[in-house]
């Protein structure tokens, strides 16, 4: 076994680049002068029948530890799967969130017309019945966002099929 260079992701994690010779970190991807900080260059010796897959950072941030030490092929090979689906449900959350986020914002700028309406409508009446129509529409869209989540947040970890299928634009 010799001593390589190994490119490390933090944030999903994983090792995504090796070679003997130094590997050039990433730059910031926001052109920031610097390193991006969810990548890490480490120089260690790795034992060729472990898969890559099994090594995370440690604790500290400055080696590699197998993290399935002692497992046979066949359960590394189950618990990097569960690994993987938990990474894609958690990403696949939080990208219907901002779906349905994105869905109730839209909604709330559609009505923001009737706001300036139901002022001069209350003006002219010398009530407020206008305008309390426009808040209760907006509660309305609030609720149904507030409702879709949690229906979003009820998806047990392990059902990445009712991920899937969860449809974040139907209010």
């Amino acid at each position: 076994m010799a001593l390589k260079y190994y490119l490390y992701r933090k944030d999903p994690s994983c090792i995504i680049d090796q070679d003997e010779e130094v590997i050039p970190t990433k730059q910031h991807p926001d052109g920031v002068t610097g390193d991006d900080p969810n990548f890490i260059v480490i120089r260690q010796d790795l034992d060729p029948a472990v898969p890559l897959t099994s090594w995370k950072l440690n604790a500290a941030g400055n080696a590699f530890e197998d993290i399935h030490a002692g497992k046979s092929d066949e359960e590394r090979v189950a618990l990097n799967l569960a690994e993987s689906e938990a990474i894609l449900f958690a990403g696949m959350k939080d990208d219907k969130r901002g779906q349905i986020k994105a869905e109730a914002k839209a909604f709330l700028e559609e009505i923001e017309w009737k706001v300036e309406r139901a002022k001069e409508e209350d003006l002219l009446n010398g009530n407020n019945a206008a305008m309390t129509a426009v808040a209760n529409e907006k509660k309305a869209i609030r609720d149904a966002n507030n409702a879709k989540e949690a229906a979003l947040d009820a998806i047990p970890s392990t059902d990445i099929a009712s991920m899937i299928a969860f449809q974040p634009k139907e209010f």
